[in-house]
């Protein structure tokens, strides 16, 4: 399957996600916020360019993000689209799987600097007693808020975010579409824990978070991603594309995911002038941190 086919079943089942999912989060209060957290951005860009929501009309303050899959450009200008002036702010990386039918296949694309890395991860980390496994359990997802709590701390456990996030997991469990899995340490002590789903053709990165100290050198971020895109090589042959996930961080890079746009749009009016002025200002700003982008 094309990346454009691919593209139109994520869209909408996504769409069905998040509407399905609202059943299961009546208790809360930023329903559209906390699904933003797993299904991304409200709204998106189709094949066509044009834009796609997920969760009702599009917020009347007139300014939004929308993930493409539009290739991201190292010198983001400001466009005119419709109504709307745009901006490249960020970028989200997909992996194509499509054509790697054994793990080695993949590992052999990587550079030589990411192949020695991984080939060196790949007996140190086991050696030490470390291992991988899943996340299917209220007990498992304490963990990763062990992890995530510890990465961030404005997000505490046991906050209202926090407990819609299991919510929409202990959902996908149920579903069997969660591939969320935690590396371990010799003492059972979580190293790193990543949440994940599969869709159809696709995987949907949402979560990745680690531990800061001792095993800081085996890159335990890192080594569980590649893991994982083994482990979807491996038993689910029926994925085609890695959605990593918006950011862009050096993992994702030197695991193959290419870069995608992630725009930021403002409805034109005499009312939105001083924030396109802000947009020209940042545009200049921008194309300096994205000169690196390949």
């Amino acid at each position: 399957m094309d990346l454009q086919k691919a593209q139109q079943a994520y869209f909408r089942k996504r769409s069905e996600n998040m509407n399905a999912m609202r059943e299961h989060l009546k208790k809360f209060s930023r329903q559209d916020q906390f699904l933003g957290h797993v299904f991304w951005d409200n709204a998106a860009l189709d094949s066509q360019g044009v834009l796609q929501t997920f969760c009702g009309s599009l917020p009347e303050k007139g300014h939004f993000n929308a993930i493409s899959f539009e290739p991201a450009t190292p010198t983001p200008e400001v466009e005119r689209v419709g109504r709307f002036s745009r901006l490249q702010v960020s970028v989200h990386r997909i992996l194509d799987l499509s054509s790697f039918h054994e793990k080695d296949d993949y590992f052999r694309q990587l550079s030589q600097k990411n192949r020695k890395k991984l080939r060196w991860l790949s007996n140190a980390v086991p050696a030490l007693g470390c291992r991988i496994a899943a996340l299917e359990t209220e007990d498992d997802f304490a963990m990763f808020e062990q992890l995530y709590t510890a990465q961030f701390p404005k997000y505490t456990m046991g906050c209202e975010a926090d407990r819609a996030l299991w919510t929409i997991y202990r959902e996908l469990i149920r579903q069997g579409k969660s591939f969320s899995f935690i590396l371990l340490s010799p003492e059972n002590k979580p190293l790193a824990a990543a949440l994940g789903y599969l869709e159809g053709n696709s995987y949907n990165y949402t979560h990745l978070t680690r531990y800061s100290g001792e095993y800081d050198k085996y890159s335990p971020g890192y080594f569980l991603t590649y893991s994982i895109i083994l482990k979807l090589i491996q038993e689910h042959p029926e994925v085609d594309f890695f959605f990593m996930g918006p950011g862009d961080y050096d993992y994702k890079r030197a695991l193959g995911g290419k870069p995608m746009a992630i725009y930021r749009y403002l409805k034109r009016s005499l009312s939105s002038l001083p924030g396109l002025i802000r947009m020209y200002f940042r545009a200049g700003k921008q194309r300096k941190n994205f000169s690196y982008l390949q």
